[in-house]
């Protein structure tokens, strides 16, 4: 069969890569390699192991429309039987990294509801994450009613499902309840959010108001958490998710580079807000530039201590992790960050992005779409040294070989799709081979 090919959707990244024009607020950025075009992008490349954690997954598991909602209202999981759609492996909890040393809080109680225990059924991230809105982003994602998310002894965010609904009834100050998006209340603030933009503009705070509700919703967090980047020129919130009314493509993370502010903002474009999911996704790509950069600075804070100049930084970091001390995510982000390079934190993110994917059920147009982006995004990124490659098709085995046959068969059609699309077929990821 002649596949045609894809026109891979760019998520952002770096604010080098998603310029803000406010003249024309609605353009959309040229997507790359369309049309068989080849980005310019020193990042972007021109088309041309471990023991197996095996997961049992709820066999049977049901999917069902939201009344009145799209069909992707995402999996339905019983009270005391998850299907855990998100496995451990498919984040950080496999790299080496001092992070770590945080444990996993499964089996853990964590509160009590009505006399009953809140104990923790499956840990998404047993490594837990600084950043409490990468944490949202990927317990909401789980489409769970019992998706939260947890911050341990250490100060680190799980996202996590536990054995009830928390509800807002069980929640404390160390525990959230996220649980799934409402898509009757996404339809019914959608609709808001594009009256106001054709009576108001899209520039109007009306509009921005509604957009906020909207991001809020997809997000499960108070309006309140969603800063609005009003006017231009204005500063945004580094402790909040951000919306920028200008911002051409879905999402970005702020500044490229060390010793630049890092920073969530979400734009406006009409896929962005298709539907909550996609929503989260963003985000959560976003928030991994975001873990990426703090832990990038991190370390130069390390090495600034050491009073060596800045021309040795990369060997040093190189040291960090043949000592062990860092993980190969960490050496391949941080040096890309100090040569200004965003190949390897977009390659990990987009990988994030293509597996949290198979936490919905979304059999639509726009799932594929959104699946072969991801997949066809993280593709085209270089260079990427051979271990870091190794290390992401790890991720992707191991995310394999913890999914059911339905989800087998939609991973396989993305790989194949991948290999032989003419503009990733040639490309490192297209080497990827099942174990």
């Amino acid at each position: 069969m002649c596949l045609k090919p894809i026109k891979w959707i760019e998520r952002g990244g770096f604010m080098g890569d998603g310029k803000i024009n406010s003249s024309v607020p609605n353009q959309q950025q040229p997507l790359p390699l369309e049309n068989g075009a080849v980005s310019s992008s020193p990042d972007v490349q021109a088309p041309k192991q471990k023991n197996v954690e095996k997961h049992q997954t709820a066999a049977g598991s049901k999917y069902a429309s939201a009344p009145g909602g799209p069909s992707h209202a995402g999996s339905k999981i019983g009270d005391s039987k998850l299907t855990g759609r998100l496995r451990e492996a498919q984040i950080s909890a496999t790299l080496r990294t001092k992070a770590n040393l945080a444990q996993s809080v499964a089996g853990k109680q964590i509160g009590t509801l009505d006399k009953t225990a809140i104990v923790v059924a499956r840990d998404h991230s047993p490594a837990g994450f600084k950043n409490r809105y990468e944490a949202i982003a990927l317990a909401r994602g789980l489409g769970s009613k019992n998706a939260a998310i947890y911050q341990d002894s250490n100060k680190r965010w799980h996202a996590i499902e536990t054995n009830v609904p928390v509800g807002n009834k069980g929640v404390s100050n160390n525990l959230q309840y996220v649980g799934q998006p409402d898509l009757n209340q996404w339809n019914d603030l959608k609709q808001k959010a594009a009256d106001a933009k054709r009576q108001f503009g899209p520039q109007d705070p009306r509009t921005q108001d509604a957009y906020r509700n909207q991001l809020a919703a997809a997000l499960g967090v108070d309006p309140s958490e969603i800063n609005i980047i009003r006017n231009e020129g204005d500063k945004p919130d580094l402790t909040k998710i951000n919306f920028n009314p200008r911002l051409l493509k879905l999402g970005n993370a702020g500044e490229i580079g060390l010793d630049k502010p890092a920073f969530v903002q979400v734009g406006p474009t009409e896929l962005g807000f298709d539907n909550p999911y996609d929503v989260i996704s963003t985000t959560l790509h976003e928030e991994t530039h975001v873990r990426h950069h703090d832990r990038a600075n991190e370390l130069l804070g390390e090495f600034k201590k050491t009073g060596q100049p800045m021309d040795k930084f990369k060997g040093w970091v190189e040291g960090q992790y043949k000592a062990n001390k860092i993980s190969v995510e960490e050496r391949e982000t941080t040096i890309g960050a100090y040569e200004k390079r965003t190949g390897p934190t977009e390659a990990a993110s987009y990988i994030t992005g293509f597996m949290s994917t198979f936490a919905m059920d979304r059999k639509d147009p726009l799932l594929e779409k959104l699946l072969y982006s991801n997949l066809g995004q993280a593709a085209i990124r270089s260079p990427l040294s051979d271990d870091f490659k190794k290390e992401l098709m790890s991720r992707l085995e191991k995310l394999y070989q913890g999914l059911d046959s339905n989800d087998r068969q939609r991973f396989d059609a993305a790989m194949t799709r991948l290999k032989t699309d003419p503009q990733t077929k040639n490309t490192w990821l297209a080497k990827f081979q099942h174990n």
